[in-house]
């Protein structure tokens, strides 16, 4: 109970340091409360980095979506974020916490709407996928997980990262053509590529680690 107990007080101490993390988790339930209060659903819809708003205002939606929700079940994975964040923030720093923030986020999006738009082409998916809303900060999330990678002791991080692929990517996995157990949908697919750059990434972060 002693060793929980000191595990608890560790992590608030190191969330308490972190105005990434803190700011972040702010600027989220700031945006969700005023969603809730002005119960105007335009506000997720207008923020969805769908199709039809990439098209009309890209900077926009890519911005805004980072900080949107689009149920409040979405906030569960709100502190798995803070303390996630703010352990990126003590060991890579501020600006590339932030700056591996806006990949994860800014890369999955895109590369989810060219395979949304090379299917609506294609005839493979209904021209409608174009409006459904995409909002969110689990890609974000994903990518700085992965990043993480290196700060893992040696000895655990193959199952660091096989944890991290049965979290993010289990429908991709299992919706395989081999498999087919389950249907994967384009967040999916954010998710893992999210990750996927998160673990690139994580080279450089091990490299640093190692000169310093």
């Amino acid at each position: 109970m002693a060793a929980v107990t000191r595990a608890v007080r560790c992590v608030a101490a190191l969330v308490a340091r972190s105005d990434v993390a803190l700011g972040y988790a702010g600027v989220v339930l700031a945006v969700f409360a005023w969603v809730e209060i002005s119960a105007d659903p335009s506000i997720v819809a207008n923020a969805s980095t769908n199709l039809t708003n990439l098209t009309n205002h890209p900077v926009q939606v890519l911005l805004a979506s980072a900080f949107v929700v689009s149920q409040p079940a979405d906030l569960i994975a709100l502190p798995v974020l803070v303390v996630v964040y703010a352990l990126a923030q003590r060991k890579l720093g501020r600006a590339a916490t932030l700056v591996t923030i806006a990949i994860g986020h800014v890369l999955a999006t895109l590369c989810v709407a060219v395979l949304l738009a090379t299917g609506i082409f294609h005839g493979l998916l209904q021209p409608s996928i174009a409006t459904v809303v995409d909002v969110g900060f689990s890609y974000g999330l994903a990518c700085v997980s992965g990043v993480l990678r290196p700060f893992v002791d040696r000895r655990s991080q193959a199952w660091y990262v096989a944890g991290l692929l049965a979290l993010w990517s289990w429908p991709v996995l299992l919706g395989s053509p081999m498999l087919r157990l389950t249907t994967t949908s384009f967040t999916d697919a954010g998710h893992t590529l999210a990750l996927l750059t998160g673990l690139g990434l994580s080279t450089l972060a091990a490299r640093d680690e190692q000169e310093q």
